[in-house]
């Protein structure tokens, strides 16, 4: 039988972030078919990852949340951090709906092909950068390029940072310099159609 695993090789932090999708994954669905949108949840999940600064920067958490459900905020709270945790329960949940066999292809590995490509990407775009290991950045990059259809999800919102192309202009490889992304968004011919 062929073999099928991915061989890309990640930095520590990526391997965490992939193994903690994994050990979730399997948690929430007894199952070690590790998706790329759950994956890209565990992401934004992470305080200290560079997508979840940049939409909490710019405050695109709250772009995500509607007014009334602002109502539930306490005094007091600060609002970006409701709604960025308001955002990820709604996205938790909502994940059951991508899990359909339009997005998965159902290969018994421990991941999807979905997942699979996206690592792959990420290993494309390391090469391309002359990067020895695929650290976050370029994870991220790779998420964002391979339309992950979570961001179908965020758009049921009628948010128009995304169809703008706000995250996705910021993570692109010609938005990358030598000590990372760039603090303004630039316009490039990647990321989401």
């Amino acid at each position: 039988m062929e073999d099928t695993r991915i061989k890309v090789v990640c930095s520590d932090r990526v391997c965490d972030i992939v193994q903690r999708a994994l050990e979730r994954y399997y948690e929430k669905y007894l199952s070690e078919d590790l998706t790329s949108e759950f994956l890209l949840f565990i992401l934004m999940e992470d305080e200290e990852s560079l997508i979840s600064r940049y939409m909490y920067n710019e405050e695109l958490f709250s772009c995500y949340i509607r007014e009334e459900e602002l109502e539930n905020c306490k005094p007091g709270e600060d609002e970006e951090d409701y709604c960025w945790m308001t955002l990820l329960s709604k996205i938790e949940e909502e994940i059951d709906m991508l899990e359909t066999e339009y997005y998965v292809n159902y290969d018994k590995n421990s991941i999807t092909n979905s997942c699979g490509k996206v690592l792959l990407k990420a290993g494309e775009i390391a090469k391309e950068l002359k990067r020895s290991i695929v650290d976050e950045e370029v994870l991220t990059i790779a998420l964002v390029q391979c339309n992950n259809p979570i961001w179908e999800m965020l758009e049921i919102c009628d948010v128009e940072d995304i169809a703008d192309g706000m995250l996705l202009s910021h993570f692109c490889e010609d938005n990358l310099s030598k000590s990372g992304f760039l603090e303004a968004p630039i316009e490039c011919e990647y990321g989401y159609n």
